[in-house]
């Protein structure tokens, strides 16, 4: 058994809470705690898409937590930038992304979202639709990422709306990556 998992939604929450579902159900079994975002921040007081109060907070909530270091993030899209951003400042065991947005498709570059991708050192598991408007197969040329960083593109849009199999697939493949990069911690 892993650590506590804590799961960070995009910003289309609660729209993408069907993502928090699928991999609660298939994945919660194999970690010691899931915490999901209802569980850390009070949504009705905090903009999920206000990305720096929202750090802010999940960063003042995970200090709370006994097992931190050995915590396993997952997050989708501005979920998965918020982990990724956390974990670079702070002790975590893994990064798991969904859809990670590495560019705005309307705003264009902000570096921002991915400069900090390049030096983390974390291992991290990028989980991409290969057609994802915020950034499919074309990530390998247009960002920079750590080797500490594995990329599976998967046949899925941004919004992760797959079928069962798809999310059993899924499922084992972020379990094949915690079993590896987890195990002799």
């Amino acid at each position: 058994m892993f650590g506590p998992v804590y799961f960070l939604p995009g910003d289309a929450y609660p729209k993408d809470a069907h993502v928090d579902r699928e991999l609660e159900r298939r994945l919660s079994p194999s970690f010691s705690r899931w915490t999901s975002e209802r569980d850390i921040h009070d949504l009705q007081s905090l903009p999920i898409y206000d990305f720096q109060r929202r750090a802010a907070q999940f960063e003042t909530y995970l200090k709370t937590q006994v097992s931190s270091p050995d915590a396993v993030l997952i997050g989708r899209s501005s979920g998965a930038r918020l982990a990724t951003w956390y974990a670079s400042r702070n002790a975590t065991a893994a990064v798991i992304c969904l859809a990670y947005p590495f560019c705005n498709p309307l705003l264009g570059p902000q570096p921002e979202r991915y400069r900090h991708l390049e030096n983390l050192h974390v291992p991290t598991l990028i989980c991409q639709g290969f057609h994802d408007v915020y950034g499919g197969s074309n990530i390998f040329v247009d960002y920079t990422l750590s080797p500490s960083t594995r990329v599976h593109l998967l046949r899925t849009e941004h919004e992760f709306n797959v079928g069962p199999e798809a999310w059993n697939t899924l499922a084992r493949i972020i379990l094949e990556f915690c079993h590896e990069v987890l195990s002799n911690r």
